[in-house]
């Protein structure tokens, strides 16, 4: 009689363990890949420094270019799309240009990051006297 009572307690502590195994496997949630949350965090924090260098006020591509090159790393490949929009005199926005360079090779991934950056004539002056005269929608994306 004890051995009864012994075997249905193996086998009900088995069958917890087999149902915590399937349980846990079935409600993983798939983590993102690491390396594109690296090079997302790239990405965004290397704009918000060209930004704060002032890296597309010169609407110069070769200028933003090497801007760009000397901010990220060496191994890191990487393309940028700029759109500049000029504020007109009602305070919209008109189109200007596009600009674009792609260095990064076809068969890598690329991460973007996007950000608006305004552009401001007069920035050293004081606050009251800048002038917003353009928008540039900035897109960059990295990958290694």
């Amino acid at each position: 009689m004890d051995r009864g009572f012994v075997f249905t307690i193996d086998a009900m502590v088995g069958a917890a363990i087999i149902a915590f195994v399937v349980l846990s496997f079935t409600f993983t949630v798939q983590q993102p890949v690491r390396e594109s949350v690296v090079l997302d965090r790239m990405a965004t924090d290397a704009l918000a420094v060209l930004d704060a260098r002032g890296a597309f006020d010169s609407r110069d591509i070769a200028a933003i270019n090497t801007t760009v090159r000397e901010t990220l790393p060496s191994v890191v490949s990487y393309a940028f799309f700029i759109e500049y929009y000029n504020v007109t005199a009602g305070g919209g926005l008109a189109i200007d240009r596009n600009m674009s360079v792609n260095l990064v090779p076809d068969n890598k991934d690329i991460v973007y990051a996007s950000r608006p950056v305004p552009i401001f004539v007069n920035e050293t002056v004081s606050s009251s006297i800048k002038n917003l005269t353009a928008v540039a929608k900035v897109r960059l994306g990295v990958a290694l």
